[in-house]
């Protein structure tokens, strides 16, 4: 077990150097360099054999199940990045939860950016960091406990926002 611990303390530290070492002159990371250095960097921090990123559909709860519904402001933060404000119906999120069965309005979120997945959420807030000037998209999908996607009749439950970064 000290051994694991270590292995991740490393892991994580050659993470934060490597994402050190990409940054673009002005500070900033394009979806596309931090999606490369996280799943370079981390492949060793994640382990995807307790669990798959599927779909699971509300319907498969029952007819009358209460669909979850996402939404999201983002509004330019006056120091560096953006600031997010998650705003949900029939969703918790629950952290403590994590990696436990599919319960129905129950899981965490996963932030995209220009296709790439940036992070996961456990809360109605989130900070992302600067990206590199242009037009880009944002999206946010809802997640279960076990990590599927939360879909309702096949369509995956997410909210997308443009923005650009000056």
């Amino acid at each position: 077990m000290k051994i694991k611990h270590c292995y991740n303390i490393l892991s994580f530290l050659s993470l934060a150097a490597t994402l050190s070492a990409c940054r673009n002159t002005d500070g900033s990371l394009t979806a596309a360099q931090m999606n490369t250095t996280i799943n370079t960097a981390s492949s060793s921090m994640h382990d995807h054999s307790q669990h798959k990123h599927g779909n699971v559909d509300i319907t498969d709860f029952g007819a009358d199940a209460a669909v979850p519904s996402i939404s999201f402001t983002i509004k330019a933060d006056s120091m560096s990045g953006w600031n997010i404000q998650i705003h949900t119906q029939n969703f918790t999120f629950t952290p403590e939860k994590i990696n436990t069965p599919a319960t129905l309005g129950e899981g965490h979120a996963h932030i995209f950016v220009d296709g790439y997945k940036i992070a996961r959420i456990y809360s109605h807030w989130f900070h992302l960091k600067a990206l590199t000037p242009g037009n880009h998209e944002v999206r946010i999908n809802l997640n279960s406990n076990s990590h599927e996607n939360w879909s309702h009749e096949q369509k995956i439950i997410s909210a997308t926002h443009p923005i650009i970064q000056h």
